[in-house]
């Protein structure tokens, strides 16, 4: 769902698929793309007429020929990683699904200068294009794409116990990798001007002690990262401690030198209480820190109002002071932050006026395939009962309710009166469908397991009549 800067809802878009499909990471290009990645078991809907289908009726790469299709003892049922990038108006460009033979997940993805794309997580086994065996547990993989969703990397990397691609950054021709490798803080630089990742550097910045990296960013020559851990010594002797650790599980916020060799410029910042701020979430602008999580304790500064808080914090890596911070509460006394993003523009007075930052959208797209999980090619099927004939109703590319309700009712023999109408309170229009007489009937069947129309457009199977 996407909203102006004044809180309006501008458009909502669906990914659908024939069994269930999580997202798990969304990021935003500097020119409005839209990427999500997160993952799927049985049919991926494509919206993408471009797109070649293979025999598993997954996405044909045309960049990574080792790829093209599944690994033998592929899957339909176990969890698969996918990637889709909708363009600035909500229209999906491209979509790519990631067939290891057992279950991968997605972690995050983010955009390259060129609007590339690079998506990182973990996987049971080998990815397809990578080359690599998989190590032991989950191994640790980098996919990357092009602006037109043509694979042009898959990278595997593992330990014999369990790892994962925590963050990926990419500045100018470089890409930073942060992972967790065997509950180790990993982190590695690439050069990507062949195309293909070639390391250039690599630092391993300790334990994590059980927490987790959320967040990443190049700025001034620095790389930084932040998470939460119970590790009060992260990055070892290397790093000068600005703020020190509190105990048990505390935000961190750490920065490094980009080339990763020289160690004279680290600085680590931990944050929190007595209590526990595990999961923290951390983004970062301009080299500070902005971090977001629950508290189970107290927090010098600020003043304790239930069991479980939400916090948020601005903190200073380099001098380790906090810039500002608050506490807030919610039901049942629990507030749990899930992710965290920092504008670039800041807010103005044209938010405080309700009114949106940049181009107005007067209207958006009556395309049903932008509107609903429905995609070009899907079906139902419409019996007469009184014939036994059975005709197909195929979604085009530019269906709109309109076309879609002129379709239906040619395919009556205009034995239905298919209107669209407006439901007040609702965004998006709906048909209504009657019998034009008395007599009139007409059975309505969904589609094929992965290309159903009907529910898609919120239909039930059933017969229409008097």
């Amino acid at each position: 769902m996407k909203y102006d800067s004044a809180g309006n809802l501008v458009y909502t878009r669906m990914l659908g698929a024939s069994d269930t499909a999580s997202g798990y990471a969304l990021a935003v290009s500097n020119d409005g793309k839209v990427a999500i990645t997160g993952t799927v078991t049985g049919a991926l809907n494509i919206n993408n007429p471009s797109t070649t289908l293979n025999k598993y009726g997954l996405p044909v790469d045309t960049g990574v020929a080792a790829s093209t299709a599944p690994l033998d003892g592929w899957d339909a049922s176990t969890p698969d990683s996918f990637v889709t990038v909708l363009n600035a108006d909500g229209t999906e460009d491209w979509t790519q699904r990631l067939t290891a033979s057992a279950a991968d997940q997605p972690t995050t993805v983010t955009f390259g200068d060129d609007d590339s794309i690079y998506v990182g997580g973990k996987t049971e086994s080998t990815m397809p294009g990578s080359g690599a065996k998989q190590a032991g547990g989950y191994d640790a993989y980098v996919v990357g794409f092009s602006a037109t969703g043509q694979k042009t990397f898959v990278q595997q990397t593992g330990t014999a116990n369990s790892d994962s691609t925590a963050q990926i950054a990419v500045n100018g021709s470089t890409m930073y990798v942060a992972s967790l490798q065997d509950n180790q803080v990993v982190l590695n630089s690439y050069d990507l001007s062949s195309g293909t990742p070639v390391q250039t550097g690599s630092r391993n910045l300790g334990g994590i002690g059980g927490g987790n990296i959320s967040g990443i960013s190049v700025y001034n020559g620095q790389v930084y990262l932040g998470g939460s851990t119970a590790n009060a010594s992260l990055d070892g002797a290397n790093a000068t401690v600005t703020k020190a650790a509190s105990g048990g599980y505390d935000a961190f916020a750490l920065s490094v030198n980009a080339d990763l060799s020289d160690t004279s410029s680290d600085k680590i910042a931990y944050y929190g209480g007595a209590g526990s701020e595990q999961n923290a979430q951390v983004a970062f602008s301009d080299g500070k820190a902005w971090i977001a999580g629950q508290t189970t304790g107290d927090i010098a500064g600020t003043t304790r109002i239930s069991s479980q808080d939400g916090y948020l914090a601005e903190l200073d890596v380099a001098s380790g002071q906090v810039l500002s911070q608050v506490r807030n509460s919610g039901t049942d006394g629990k507030v749990t932050a899930t992710s965290i993003a920092v504008s670039s523009g800041g807010s103005s007075v044209l938010d405080r006026l309700g009114l949106p930052e940049g181009t107005i959208l007067q209207t958006d797209s009556n395309l049903i395939t932008a509107n609903s999980s429905v995609r070009a090619g899907d079906e139902f099927y419409m019996v007469d009962p009184s014939t036994g004939v059975k005709k197909t109703i195929t979604i085009d590319a530019d269906e709109t309710m309109d076309t879609l309700a002129k379709k239906i009712e040619r395919a009556s023999n205009y034995e239905l009166d298919v209107d669209v109408t407006k439901v007040l309170g609702q965004e998006q229009d709906q048909l209504t469908i009657k019998p034009s007489n008395g007599s009139s009937q007409m059975e309505f069947m969904a589609g094929p397991a992965g290309q159903d129309a009907l529910a898609g457009l919120g239909l039930s199977a059933g017969l229409v009549s008097n």
